[in-house]
């Protein structure tokens, strides 16, 4: 059950049947008890009369709805009332007249679209970070598609219309489904299969309902469906719906753009573009984990007097050993092996699936590669035989690898 704040300045029957429906409501008629609760609520009603409108506008500049925060529902009893807040942000507006099954209905899909896009995503304090920190957040690619599925000629038209008014790409049907962030309308008025609407996470459908025949609030509720629109629509509630809708779409995908790179950022090197050490425990903890027999070849390869080149060069000569030997390494393996930035001018390279031909196969190609003199220590690891644990394999390559260092001391 949604949460829904109700803010009102009169009397009216539309509380008290919405209340029938939500047992999660609360009335505040004053500012100081909305602006305590707005943050915490899932939808917010705003009830204006063609007098109180100027009230909505206080509320807009002392609450300032710049941060993650509840759709917001107008209810007005004055068609006016649209053009007197057109300048100020709401979700949707509809009149006091409206069966109240509508209203719920509609308080409810844009409770459910905006915890699908927001508080599920991210929470207030991350999305503030990622909207002042993050260079990948960009709420100005607006690159959102529309179709409409009707009927209906000359409302096609008409939604061709208002989004080259938006200056929004508007498609035929068949095409919309190709693109990935999209808005489709679906005139339920046509017989339309309900099996069509199947919601990924780009693609958003909104409902074109008679306004006489509003179905059952369940079974809107039950269908994928992020927003309706009553028929004979307005211009601008459509405008509003697919400016809000495509806003959301729009932050969603720039979220999910930043997460996938955090995690990028996470678990690789930033310098040589290859795998670093958290990704190199998280990897040996599911190779220690296997029930199948495997033979795993660890190589720890350390890169000879990597300090004397950085004393004599310059650390950006060392950086550039660094991208080069990470590169001459990879150009030695196969698509199932790894390769990790250990630390410093070490790295651990994984191979798996290994023989005693191939181990030394391997071992000279690696030498014949590289642009500089390494070091190699080396570890065959067998599942289900070995019982080793990560700090103890470290241990052991680290051991490998100053035997091997000593050994290249003594010949020199």
């Amino acid at each position: 059950m949604y949460r829904y704040l109700f803010y009102h300045k009169t009397d009216s029957n539309i509380i008290k049947d919405i209340q029938q429906y939500s047992c999660h409501i609360n009335i505040v008629c004053t500012h100081q008890e909305f602006y305590k609760l707005y943050q915490d609520s899932d939808v917010i009603v705003i009830y204006l009369t063609a007098s109180h409108y100027q009230d909505y506008i206080t509320l807009y500049h002392h609450a300032r709805f710049d941060k993650i925060k509840p759709p917001i529902i107008i209810i007005y009893d004055d068609v006016d009332m649209i053009y007197h807040l057109e300048n100020y942000h709401y979700d949707d507006m509809i009149s006091s007249g409206s069966d109240v099954r509508d209203i719920i209905t509609r308080c409810n899909l844009l409770a459910k679209n905006y915890n699908r896009f927001i508080r599920n995503v991210l929470i207030d304090k991350t999305f503030q970070h990622i909207s002042q920190h993050s260079t990948i957040f960009n709420n100005d690619d607006h690159t959102v598609n529309v179709s409409i599925l009707t009927k209906d000629h000359n409302l096609e038209i008409k939604f061709q219309y208002l989004c080259e008014q938006l200056n929004i790409n508007f498609y035929d049907n068949d095409i919309i489904t190709k693109h990935d962030k999209s808005i489709s309308f679906i005139d339920m008025r046509d017989d339309v299969p309900i099996n069509i609407i199947k919601q990924p996470h780009h693609h958003i459908f909104i409902a074109i309902i008679e306004k006489n025949n509003i179905p059952d609030i369940f079974t809107i509720n039950h269908l994928d469906i992020s927003d309706i629109i009553l028929y004979p629509c307005i211009d601008d509630i459509v405008i509003k719906s697919i400016q809000r809708l495509t806003y959301m779409i729009t932050m969603y995908d720039n979220i999910l753009q930043y997460y996938q790179q955090s995690i990028h950022d996470a678990l690789y090197d930033p310098l040589t573009k290859v795998h670093n050490r958290r990704y190199l425990q998280q990897y040996c903890d599911y190779i220690f984990s296997q029930k199948t027999k495997k033979t795993y070849l660890f190589l720890m390869i350390d890169i000879d007097n990597f300090k004397q080149i950085n004393d004599t060069y310059g650390h950006t000569a060392g950086d550039d050993i660094l991208i080069e030997t990470a590169s001459a390494l990879s150009s030695n393996m196969r698509d199932n092996d790894m390769i990790f930035r250990y630390g410093g001018d070490e790295f651990i390279v994984v191979y798996s699936d290994i023989t005693i031909e191939s181990f030394e196969h391997i071992m000279a190609r690696i030498h014949y590669n590289m642009p500089v003199d390494i070091s190699i220590g080396h570890l065959m690891h067998h599942t289900m035989c070995d019982d080793t644990s990560f700090e103890e394999l470290l241990k052991k390559l680290d051991t490998a690898l100053y035997k091997t260092k000593k050994l290249h001391q003594r010949k020199k």
